[in-house]
């Protein structure tokens, strides 16, 4: 690649200047990157952390309590959480609740939902299994 010429002959000199300003900007983001690096740590240890450890506790003594496993217990959290936001949600709320409401009609048409029956109508049978290999 051949070299670009600089009208004044100060090609070297321009490398030097774009150099020495690419550190400097770099210097500045650094600083600040850094500041709020630092910033968010501290506001992580102070609120969030104490949060996250309440969430866990919770779930540990809502997992003691009912004897249900956390597994079953975050999998009924999941609707429970959507309908909430929905709650909240001036916007799209209600569809996101009508969307939920389908979704569950879904699963298990014409009767109240039993989560095993969902499970068992949406798995398949073991012969159809056997007949697919």
């Amino acid at each position: 690649m051949a070299k670009r010429k600089t009208t004044n002959g100060s090609e070297s000199a321009n490398k030097h200047h774009n150099k020495a300003a690419r550190a400097a900007t770099q210097r500045a983001a650094f600083h600040e990157i850094y500041e709020l690096e630092m910033e968010i740590e501290r506001l992580t240890a102070t609120h969030i952390k104490g949060l996250k450890e309440r969430r866990t506790e919770l779930w540990r003594t809502l997992k003691a309590d009912t004897n249900i496993t956390q597994k079953v217990l975050k999998a009924n959290y999941a609707p429970y959480k959507l309908a909430r936001q929905a709650q909240e949600d001036e916007e799209n709320g209600d569809k996101t609740l009508d969307d939920l409401k389908e979704s569950f009609e879904a699963l298990h048409e014409g009767a109240t939902l039993d989560w095993i029956e969902a499970i068992n109508s949406t798995m398949p049978d073991q012969q159809s299994l056997n007949t697919r290999q």
